[in-house]
C-alpha cells in the first residue's frame, strides 16, 4: 500500500464493518466523518451510532457534523489524496467532493450500474444475484461516476442479507487498496458506467410483511435478504414470528400466508411454500425451525 491520506465517510452497520475490515489490513484513514448520534430505545437516550463505536474501539479520530456540506465544515477538514465514502446515507455537494487532491471514492455493494441507490444488498438478494463490489469515483449523481474497480461475488444457494455482507467485507480491503494504489500510480483510469441501470429503493416497513400472494422463490429470497435485520416477518396465532432463513420448496400445501407446523415450519405461498429454517419468535432468541416445532402445542 503506498503512502497516502484518506477520509472515511459512513455511519451505518456496513460502514462499521468495512472500518474494522480495513484496520485488519491496515488500510485506515486518518480521519472518520459520520452522523450525529440520535436518541434510541423506549427512553430515546442519545447513544453513538455503529461507525463512532467502531472508531472508538480502533482509536480513530470522528467527526460527526450537523451539516456535512456546510463550507465551515468543509474548510475545516484536512486536505487529503482521498475520501472514500461507503453507507453513509448523506449526499455530498461539490465542495467535499472537490476536497481531495486525487478523487472522491465510493464503495457499494453492487456492480454498478446494477443496483444504484440506498439498498443494494437487499434488492440484489431479492433478484437472485449478480452479487459484487464497485469502487467508483464520484459525482453528483446516485451512484452515477465512473468505475475505479469491480469484483464480482459468487455466494452459496439462498443466502442471506448476512452471508453477502460478510463476503463483501472481505473482500472489500483488498478492491480499496488496489483502487487507491492504482490510482496513486496512475496504472488504473476509470471508466465510464456502461449497461442499463437499476435501482435499489429504500426498504419500506411494509415490506417486511412478505406477500404470500408471490411464488415460493420470490419469498424465500426476499426473507433471506432482510436477515438478520430488519427481519421478514409473520404472525402465528397472535405472536410476532421473525424469519431469518427460507428455502423454497414445491410440496407445501395451503391458503398463501398459512403457517404450517410439521416438524419444521413453513409458510404457504402461491404454488409450493417457503420452509422456513431459522426464525426468531417474538420475545426469544433466534432458533433453528425444528427446536420451535418441538416447543409447540397444538
Amino acid at each position: 500500500m503506498s503512502e497516502m491520506r484518506y477520509i472515511f465517510f459512513g455511519s451505518g452497520d456496513f460502514a462499521a464493518g468495512l472500518l474494522e475490515a480495513l484496520a485488519e489490513t491496515r488500510i485506515l484513514p486518518e480521519l472518520v466523518v459520520s452522523t450525529p448520534d440520535k436518541p434510541s430505545g423506549r427512553g430515546l437516550k442519545i447513544v453513538p451510532g455503529p461507525v463512532p463505536r467502531a472508531c472508538k474501539r480502533l482509536g480513530l479520530p470522528v467527526l460527526q457534523p450537523e451539516k456535512v456540506n456546510s463550507p465551515d465544515f468543509v474548510v475545516s477538514l484536512p486536505v487529503p489524496d482521498f475520501i472514500l465514502v461507503s453507507d453513509f446515507g448523506r449526499i455530498l455537494k461539490q465542495g467535499l467532493l472537490e476536497l481531495p487532491k486525487i478523487a472522491p471514492l465510493n464503495l457499494h455493494p453492487s456492480l454498478l450500474p446494477a443496483w444504484r441507490g440506498a439498498a443494494p444488498l437487499e434488492r440484489s438478494l431479492m433478484a437472485g444475484g449478480p452479487y459484487g463490489l464497485t469502487v467508483f469515483v464520484m459525482d453528483q449523481g446516485t451512484d452515477t461516476g465512473p468505475i475505479v474497480l469491480q469484483e464480482e461475488i459468487i455466494l452459496k444457494p439462498w443466502p442471506t442479507k448476512e452471508d453477502l455482507v460478510a463476503v463483501c467485507l472481505t473482500r472489500a480491503p483488498g478492491l480499496i487498496g488496489k483502487a487507491l494504489d492504482g490510482l496513486l500510480d496512475g496504472s488504473l483510469k476509470p471508466v465510464p458506467q456502461e449497461g442499463e441501470a437499476t435501482y435499489a429503493l429504500k426498504i419500506e416497513k411494509s415490506e417486511l410483511w412478505p406477500d404470500w400472494d408471490r411464488p415460493a422463490e420470490v419469498v424465500a429470497r426476499h426473507i433471506n435478504a432482510l436477515s438478520p435485520r430488519p427481519g421478514a416477518r409473520v404472525m402465528f396465532r397472535g405472536k410476532l414470528l421473525k424469519l431469518l432463513h427460507a428455502l423454497p420448496e414445491p410440496g407445501i400445501r395451503g391458503e398463501p400466508g398459512q403457517v404450517i407446523v410439521d416438524g419444521g415450519v413453513a409458510v404457504a405461498c402461491s404454488g409450493g411454500g417457503a420452509r422456513i429454517t431459522r426464525l426468531q419468535p417474538e420475545g426469544r432468541n433466534p432458533m433453528a425451525s425444528e427446536e420451535f416445532a418441538r416447543g409447540f402445542r397444538k
